[in-house]
């Protein structure tokens, strides 16, 4: 085992004379160099006790680390990449050594780093009432997709940062870290792109804590749960409720994982759009199709695609408030009556699900694929692409510079070449 002693900065309690009386002292916040203690006999992280009080003690670990410690012990052949194990010759053992890795042997270790470096109080100060306890200050979580290839990666990254820039906004929040937001809830709500270089790293806030997803070493995608203050989840600090971390960060990557799954694979085959857009029978009854296109049709697609509703159980209520709120529908569109009836065509083709005995609904994987297909080809394509043809905007084809208004002027003319070859007259 090998400790290396370093010096930084650290808040203490430091006393000053406050003039007069030479026992005239008063104490204050004030910060002083002090022992940092690196030990990497379990894998990498460090020890840091400070000399003055309130003997602040950081132990900071890291679980990567540990695991590619105990591999090594164990003579297992593996090859890492920039703290991730990119490959392992036996999975499963892997697999056991991860699912060791809890609070009970994050103490063990915490006490077994502790018990090699120097102790502030004295062990009778220790028994009088004083004693160790441990308590979680940062923790982190996170989920690794490998990659053979870096410009796969890459090109897949760049995708998902346009998809997801919307992730801040206080709905999918609340639905990504599973929290009740109200208007006094003390945070930020925001997604930030933060770029150096050519690497980008994304990231979605909530309170202290925040997700974040980046491209790691050109072979990994990473998404990481960073929980600053366990407060922020209604949990205490206590190392004991490590798990308890563990689980909220696994639902919130898990709910982030599915979400970024179905939009990158939103691509519908012709039989399906067809059924959708198509009327169709379900059970003996009539089922109206889905205009693609249509202002009602496209906004309720759009509510239930992008405005948090994914991935919980929503009422009839709960859609017409994101409609007036979110996408400025005028509230007199979107009545109960209306909305029923949207609502039994999405149930009749397979979009949403009712939960029984409840008037709830739940979408499907199949009817948020639909959602943001539809939404994505609406807006990306259909509506660019007829733009320069409404007369109403005021923007000649012509004159237009987005990429679509070229491709489609440079058609124009050559099918007016092609009808002047062809003879053919032009009706006014």
């Amino acid at each position: 085992m090998t400790i290396v002693v370093h010096q930084e900065s650290a808040r203490v309690f430091a006393s000053y004379h406050a003039g007069g009386p030479a026992t005239n002292y008063r104490v204050k916040e004030d910060r002083r160099l002090v022992n940092h203690y690196y030990d990497r006999a379990d894998g990498e992280g460090f020890v840091r006790i400070s000399s003055y009080p309130p003997f602040q003690t950081r132990i900071w670990m890291n679980a990567h680390g540990y695991l590619a410690a105990q591999l090594r012990r164990r003579r297992i052949a593996f090859r890492s990449n920039e703290n991730c194990i990119v490959e392992v010759s036996k999975p499963a053992v892997l697999q056991e050594v991860a699912d060791q890795f809890d609070a009970r042997l994050v103490e063990r270790i915490a006490r077994h780093w502790m018990a090699q470096v120097p102790d502030p109080l004295t062990p009778g100060e220790r028994a009088a009432g004083y004693p160790t306890r441990l308590s979680i200050y940062q923790a982190e979580f996170c989920d690794n997709v490998i990659f053979h290839r870096t410009q796969t990666l890459n090109r897949t990254y760049e995708q998902l940062l346009r998809d997801h820039l919307h992730l801040g906004r206080l709905d999918r929040v609340k639905v990504l870290f599973d929290r009740r937001i109200t208007k006094r809830t003390a945070s930020r709500f925001q997604t930030r792109v933060l770029r150096q270089g050519v690497v980008s790293c994304l990231k979605v806030f909530y309170k202290k804590s925040f997700l974040k997803q980046y491209n790691k070493g050109g072979r990994v995608l990473r998404t990481e749960v960073c929980i600053n203050d366990p407060g922020d989840f209604g949990v205490r600090k206590s190392l004991v409720h490590l798990g308890d971390l563990g689980t909220i960060a696994h639902h919130a990557l898990r709910r982030f994982s599915k979400a970024q799954a179905v939009v990158w694979s939103t691509a519908l085959d012709r039989s399906t759009f067809e059924r959708i857009i198509m009327p169709s029978e379900q059970g003996g009854k009539r089922v109206a199709g889905i205009r693609f296109g249509a202002p009602r049709s496209m906004r309720v697609l759009e509510a239930l695609g992008c405005a948090g509703l994914a991935f919980r159980a929503f009422s009839n209520a709960d859609l017409r408030t994101v409609l007036v709120e979110r996408l400025g529908t005028p509230a007199d569109a979107v009545t109960p009556g209306h909305m029923g009836y949207q609502l039994r065509k999405l149930r009749g083709k397979g979009l949403v699900r009712k939960v029984k005995g409840r008037n709830l609904y739940t979408l499907t994987d199949m009817g948020y694929r639909v959602a943001v297909y539809f939404t994505k080809l609406h807006q990306r394509l259909l509506a660019p692409a007829l733009r320069p043809f409404d007369t109403t905007l005021g923007t000649p084809l012509p004159a237009a510079t987005h990429p679509i208004d070229r491709a489609l002027r440079d058609l124009n003319i050559k099918l007016d070449a092609l009808v002047q070859l062809c003879r053919l007259e032009i009706a006014a």
